[in-house]
């Protein structure tokens, strides 16, 4: 079996979590560098700070902080590295060129850039775990992997544009605070606004009616700190698919959802 290793992007409901090792990375706020805690408390106080804010920003994992994680991995097996979309974040060419330096010293080390983020990049994961506990090799893994990413969708629901607008990732979404975005997120590609609505239940609706024809196998919903709402729209799909679980959206990517967003990723059959 391998080991699996990821940036703290990835966002996987607790009960769906095997064993694997996340690289923390702090975000930086009022000139503050915070490492979030990740029990609730933290994480729902986080976002009321970030909502009081000046200014507040994440960074990228330097390569020498990747490395030292994988020195402390070295000697327990191959191990996969996966990380949020390169197109997003300079995090992904970091490790991939932490894992180059690193393979073979002495275990083999392989990269994975998800293309995707947050619950995207936690349900790829999930797939990794699940084809690790099946015996599969890396090599297998990978394939699978390759082929369930064109199965794989990805929608975000905000309350507000603001935070995402200043962050630069979605290529045309309007700094727009009066409507609620819908966003969907084309693998390896920016995030893309697929339009407004008039209230987070005619946006859950929009995404309900895309989703309701296909056969869904896995789904992950994302929350930030609106767990009940995020429950309530897993009751919405329930039906819909074979697998689902709701989690929080880890502080470093919701620094550019804001409070209260949804995110919705699933895999279809």
């Amino acid at each position: 079996m391998f080991r699996i290793i990821s940036d703290i992007g990835a966002d996987i409901p607790a009960e769906l979590k095997s064993s694997m090792t996340i690289i923390d990375q702090d975000v930086t706020i009022d000139d503050e560098c915070v490492l979030v805690g990740k029990d609730e408390c933290s994480i729902v106080d986080f976002y009321k700070r970030i909502d009081a804010a000046k200014t507040y920003a994440t960074r990228a994992l330097r390569q020498d902080e990747i490395i030292d994680v994988l020195k402390k991995e070295q000697g327990k097996g191959d191990i996969m590295c996966f990380s949020f979309s390169q197109r997003l974040s300079a995090t992904g060419s970091q490790m991939e060129k932490a894992c180059n330096l690193m393979n073979s010293k002495p275990n083999r080390i392989v990269y994975y850039d998800t293309l995707t983020a947050t619950i995207g990049q936690g349900l790829i994961i999930y797939l990794a775990q699940c084809c690790n506990e099946q015996g599969m090799t890396i090599d297998q893994t990978v394939t699978y992997l390759r082929n369930a990413e064109t199965k794989l969708s990805f929608y975000v629901i905000l309350d507000k544009s603001s935070h995402f607008f200043s962050g630069g990732r979605a290529a045309n979404l309007n700094n727009e605070s009066l409507y609620y975005p819908v966003l969907s997120l084309p693998l390896g590609n920016l995030y893309q606004c697929m339009g407004y609505t008039l209230s987070k239940q005619d946006a859950i609706k929009f995404i309900v009616q895309k989703i309701r024809n296909k056969c869904i196998d896995v789904m992950f919903i994302g929350h930030v700190s609106n767990k009940q709402e995020a429950f309530r729209l897993k009751e919405e799909f329930a039906g819909y698919a074979d697998t689902i679980g709701a989690c929080y959206v880890n502080p470093v990517m919701g620094v550019h959802t804001g409070d209260n967003a949804l995110l919705i990723s699933f895999l279809e059959k």
